[in-house]
């Protein structure tokens, strides 16, 4: 068995191992020194060995005898952060002890569990969703649940079933705002912040003659969370204006953001919303008993 081989096994390891995993997978010992001698392979911590750009994520977990887990995992399944991790999150087995001191780099982070790591280097995503009620704040868990949900990446009662041991009543809470109608991260993170300041909220809603928007507050206001590269051609920033006139002739006043606004100045947002609201809801209720009474009428 030459150096390729060595680097072959760890690929299918996921970059990383225990010198013990690959001396059972049939690695000669020998060949494992020749790879570290000829730099196709490093030792990444005592008894690990990983090939060149291993991810580091995966390198912490096979190192604390665990499975990434939490924001790492989040990132690794593709749903959406804020920002990306600041450290390697990491679950172990909760009838293990602690790593003993030194023997893990202060970038990890651990988080106890007993589904540590089953099915491979990586927990299943909701188990990671239950970890990040630890880690995250309320929207952005939402937003990482909703994306979760709407991609089919967990089920509603996979989520009901875990009880994570920190962080239990803010995953509730998240799971009782989670919507997998959701259409995008920065649409998650406005919805909650808009929920959680009293208001009615309903995502998704199709208007005639206009299609879908983004959120419908009050029953009557539009609220559109532009993406982080929306409107990279002409042709969708006239049809933004278009439907926003549509939405205006229709009575919907329309409140549009950009990323960056709705993501990083939701507190704003939430303020200019609640003000127009305040300012609104009274001809919104004449329109509606209007539209009512007219139903009424033609019925008879």
């Amino acid at each position: 068995m030459d150096a390729y081989d060595v680097v072959s096994h760890l690929r299918d390891l996921g970059g990383v191992a225990r010198t013990g995993d690959l001396l059972r997978r049939g690695v000669a010992r020998r060949a494992l020194s020749r790879a570290r001698e000829r730099g196709a392979v490093a030792a990444v911590g005592h008894g690990c060995v990983a090939i060149l750009g291993a991810p580091p994520e995966l390198v912490a977990a096979v190192r604390a005898r665990g499975a990434v887990t939490c924001v790492s995992a989040l990132l690794r399944y593709g749903l959406p952060l804020r920002s990306p991790p600041g450290q390697h999150h990491v679950a172990i087995d909760t009838h293990r002890g602690a790593p003993r001191r030194g023997l893990l780099p202060s970038t990890v982070r651990l988080h106890w569990t007993a589904q540590a790591h089953a099915d491979g280097l990586v927990v299943p995503p909701a188990v990671a969703l239950g970890h990040a009620a630890r880690c995250l704040q309320l929207p952005d868990l939402v937003a990482a649940v909703d994306a979760a949900l709407a991609r089919g990446l967990v089920r509603r009662v996979d989520l009901a079933a875990q009880s994570p041991r920190a962080g239990a009543a803010l995953f509730r809470r998240a799971l009782a705002l989670a919507d997998a109608r959701s259409g995008s991260f920065q649409e998650s993170i406005v919805r909650v912040a808009l929920v959680e300041a009293g208001l009615d909220v309903e995502p998704q809603v199709r208007i005639p003659g206009v299609g879908r928007v983004d959120l419908l507050v009050d029953r009557h206001i539009v609220v559109e969370a532009d993406g982080f590269a929306y409107h990279g051609d002409r042709v969708a920033f006239r049809e933004d204006r278009r439907r926003d006139r549509r939405l205006e002739l229709a009575g919907h006043p329309v409140l549009r953001y950009a990323f960056e606004d709705a993501v990083h100045g939701v507190e704003h947002l939430v303020d200019e919303v609640t003000r127009l609201v305040a300012a609104t809801s009274g001809a919104a209720d004449v329109r509606r008993a209007s539209r009512a009474n007219g139903a009424g009428d033609r019925r008879a």
